[in-house]
């Protein structure tokens, strides 16, 4: 069983639990619940417990549920955590094997559209730029390499499919500092509470490193300059200026 294998058999449950009324297609955003039986999230490997728990959040707020079930796919049960938003038309997929492994996540409304778990969490999560800057100024402290923190917190990207804001960043900084030969720039994707955080990370050879925070739709959350012993936010225009000086 491979991960297009799953795929391929929750499409066409989509697709078939879905109807058309004119060029209008509607979605049975339940369509999961259709295709195994519904288990409790005791005892589940830790991982499926955690989205559970992650989406749960839709119920307790009392705009959605969500249930975990297992189904057979191609002889081979997987774990489905499927929340449902009843507040709007769109449901949360999360597939995982019975040793909790992560397969794939989407998100489904008139269509089934795959994505990274972060991307699915994050469509629907509400954001505080705080917390975020809460979260780095954390790490940045407990950190016993400050100057290279944001390496451990997260996954390097390339620039494929990056919103254009982040995009323009790195390439402020590949040209003000790693063309010019005295740092370098690199992208990093963290989850802050589920919150998928694109990180415009510069390390520099005077000991001053910066870094740009968007969300995933490419919104500026913060900037901030540091070295090894402080850590302070500034604007985007102040840290710019400095550096292209």
């Amino acid at each position: 069983m491979t991960t297009e294998t799953v795929k391929q058999f929750f499409e066409r449950a989509f697709e078939k639990a879905s109807r058309k009324l004119n060029s209008i297609v509607i979605a049975d955003k339940n369509f999961v619940s259709n295709l195994g039986s519904q288990v409790q999230p005791n005892e589940l490997p830790e991982a499926v417990v955690e989205a559970f728990n992650y989406y749960k959040i839709l119920y307790d707020r009392d705009i959605g549920d969500v249930t975990v079930h297992e189904v057979n796919v191609d002889n081979t049960p997987v774990y489905a955590v499927a929340g449902v938003n009843t507040d709007g038309d769109n449901g949360y997929l999360e597939i995982y094997s019975k040793t909790g492994e992560e397969i794939a996540c989407a998100q489904h409304e008139a269509t089934i559209d795959w994505m990274s778990q972060f991307q699915t969490r994050d469509i629907w999560n509400e954001y505080e730029p705080e917390e975020i800057k809460q979260f780095f100024e954390k790490a940045f402290k407990e950190s016993k390499d400050r100057k290279n923190f944001v390496k451990k917190l997260g996954e390097r990207l390339d620039l494929n499919d990056l919103p254009s804001n982040v995009k323009q960043a790195y390439s402020f900084y590949k040209k003000n500092v790693e063309d010019a030969n005295w740092g370098n720039v690199a992208i990093y994707e963290v989850s802050v509470k589920y919150t998928s955080v694109y990180t415009v990370y510069t390390v520099t050879e005077i000991d001053e490193n910066y870094s740009e925070l968007y969300t995933y739709l490419g919104e500026l959350v913060a900037c901030a300059r540091y070295d090894f012993d402080s850590f302070n936010w500034s604007s985007q225009a102040a840290i710019r200026t400095y550096v292209s000086r």
